[in-house]
């Protein structure tokens, strides 16, 4: 069923982050917003839904225990409930998890707070007389008005409202919630760099043609002169060191040219070169560092894989491209890290 939901929603456009059953939500609910709620005390939290009954016992303000009764599992298809026997159901219920609390930690939980679509003052009055301990209906601090049938949408979006990357708790998707925050951010890092490289390359290929047209004009222009200066060059001994100052000028402009080329295809090269080994890491491997100091000396690729194997992978990608050489991956540059293993790598550009 939830693969099937998870399916549903990536097929829309959405990306879910997290799933989480509605105990889990109504626990988080009633431990953050709950009003006369101490989350440092241990409680359990009542809540009658339309599928049956949920008691969820918190202490520190973190879920420990959670127990769920069916209606079908107690009254089949029966469409009518007797108000008795829905009386005495939650009090067995009650009964069995103060028990299990009673088992587990030592003492008595001595507060228990209610939540319901219905009935609400009713349930309250039963657990009220059945038990000693302190009930009272679960109200929100901030939220007076809020329609108690929203409940579990706010708990969920309590947590929703958290930093992916902050977000440990437990998820019934296939992926944690802190693996498909750190993928989606790779794919956009991905995917911003992919256009910083495009719009540099355009950008910089229109300043070269720009660049060009505008030295072209001056040639032409400098060679309409010296053309005039030798046809007069007779006639005037001044002229002379003007031509020479023009032949001068001339050289200048294309040793600037050449210049110009050579700085152009350097730069091609190491866009090149990142574009290389951006392409071979793909998805697996996050870059952190490339440091060239020149063409002829090793390049060092700092990087962060998955674990050590997607690392060796890396490196077998470069080795099987023959625009690479020297390839060294030394065991004692692979570290472990938060985010899996961190290595460097150093090869040759050809």
């Amino acid at each position: 069923l939830i693969d099937e939901l998870d399916g549903s929603l990536r097929e829309a456009g959405f990306v879910p982050v997290a799933i989480e059953f509605s105990g889990l939500s109504l626990a988080r609910l009633a431990s953050e917003l709950g009003e006369a709620v101490n989350p440092q005390n241990p409680f359990i939290l009542f809540n009658v839904g339309a599928n049956g009954l949920s008691f969820s016992l918190i202490k520190n303000g973190n879920l420990y225990f959670n127990h769920f009764v069916s209606w079908q599992s107690v009254y089949g298809n029966e469409r009518r409930v007797a108000f008795e026997s829905f009386k005495k159901l939650i009090i067995e219920e009650i009964k069995k998890v103060l028990n299990f609390s009673s088992t587990h930690w030592g003492h008595q939980t001595n507060a228990i707070f209610i939540s319901s679509h219905g009935l609400i003052e009713e349930i309250a009055k039963i657990v009220s007389e059945s038990f000693s301990f302190n009930s009272q209906i679960l109200t929100l601090k901030n939220f007076k008005n809020f329609e108690r049938d929203w409940f579990l949408a706010l708990g969920a979006a309590i947590r929703g409202s958290m930093p992916r990357f902050h977000d440990s708790i437990i998820s019934l998707s296939k992926i944690g919630t802190e693996k498909e925050f750190y993928r989606q951010q790779n794919a956009v890092f991905l995917k911003i760099w992919r256009n910083i490289v495009l719009a540099s390359l355009i950008t910089i290929l229109i300043i070269f043609i720009l660049a060009d047209g505008f030295l072209i004009k001056i040639i032409g222009n400098l060679n309409n002169q010296l053309s005039i200066l030798t046809a007069s060059k007779n006639q005037s001994g001044s002229s002379m060191a003007e031509l020479d100052k023009l032949q001068e000028e001339a050289a200048n402009i294309n040793k600037k040219i050449s210049l110009a080329v050579l700085i152009y295809e350097s730069r091609l090269q190491r866009s090149e070169l990142l574009e290389n080994i951006k392409n071979k890491a793909g998805n697996d491997i996050i870059l952190k560092r490339i440091s060239v100091q020149s063409w002829s000396s090793p390049i060092f690729v700092s990087a962060l894989a998955q674990d050590e194997q997607k690392a060796l992978e890396f490196k077998d990608k470069l080795n099987s491209d023959n625009r690479f050489s020297e390839i060294e991956l030394p065991i004692a540059k692979i570290t472990p890290s938060a985010g899996g293993v961190e290595f460097t790598i150093s090869f040759k550009f050809r």
